[in-house]
């Protein structure tokens, strides 16, 4: 009776050793620091949500087939638009019709705003002069190398974002500043007739023509302007000017000012034109 007690007590502490230990290989329980779905262990970043794509991050990519029609507000410029991309009175003027267009000519048109011009995204070239115009915003039209807005009622013109302007004509508007420091590749700055005080071109080391007259300067540095080859500044109130570091300078007409050749600090007129009182 004691020996089967004894066997029977034996054969219990075997099956309870066996249940409580496991089997390595049998499927046991995973290591606490192992998922129990079996991927991979998740990702830091996988509380902070899914990583937005880089397009969305930056904006809305522009939706080539958008109607713009609306964005042209001023009539007389719709139905500029509307000649230079072919499209008859009615028909939608799309994103597509005007994005890779790079010379628009719409001068002398009566155009009292140029709201749409944003969209011309690849514009090198704008001759919007003599028409109605009392503003004029060029931020969008970065590509931009030629502006022609005189004969305007401009009374300020930022061209901050045009960096790529080589020739800019501004004259005969109502300006009473004009900043340029940003653009550096400017070769040509035409700003006569306005109402300007001061100019600082000391930025502008490409600049071959500079044009201000019947302005209302008193003075003007032209010192970091060695390419300099045409300057006019008449009728202003210019009372000495110094173009010692001009030495290209061929053609400078002063008169209407009140200096004489002697207020002209390195003035040679073996070398440089020179009309002046």
């Amino acid at each position: 009776m004691k020996k089967h007690l004894t066997l029977m007590l034996a054969l219990a502490l075997i099956l309870s050793l066996t249940a409580c230990g496991g089997n390595p290989g049998g499927g046991g329980a995973a290591p606490a620091n192992t998922p129990s779905g079996g991927g991979s262990p998740a990702s830091p970043n996988a509380a902070q949500g899914s990583t937005a794509a880089p397009e969305a991050a930056q904006g809305t990519r522009i939706d080539k087939t958008k109607d713009i029609t609306a964005d042209f507000t001023d009539p007389a410029f719709l139905t500029c638009v509307r000649e230079k991309v072919g499209k008859n009175n009615g028909e939608p003027i799309l994103v597509s019709d005007v994005m890779d267009i790079t010379k628009l000519l719409a001068s002398s048109n009566e155009i009292s705003n140029l709201a749409g011009i944003e969209w011309f995204v690849s514009l090198k070239e704008l001759d919007c002069a003599y028409n109605q115009l009392t503003e004029l915003d060029v931020s969008k039209n970065a590509a931009l190398t030629i502006l022609s807005c005189a004969g305007n009622k401009l009374t300020e013109l930022n061209v901050s974002n045009n960096v790529a302007l080589e020739q800019l004509y501004c004259d005969s508007n109502e300006l009473t500043k004009l900043d340029v420091g940003k653009n550096i590749a400017l070769r040509i700055l035409n700003c006569n007739e306005n109402e300007l005080k001061e100019l600082d071109i000391s930025s502008n080391v490409a600049m071959e023509t500079l044009r201000f007259s019947k302005n209302k300067l008193t003075g003007l540095d032209v010192s970091h302007n060695a390419a300099l080859k045409e300057l006019s500044c008449y009728k202003n109130e210019l009372t000495k000017l110094d173009i010692s570091k001009n030495t290209a300078l061929t053609k400078l007409t002063c008169w209407g000012n009140p200096l004489t050749k002697q207020d002209i600090a390195g003035l040679d007129e073996a070398r440089t034109q020179v009309e002046i009182d």
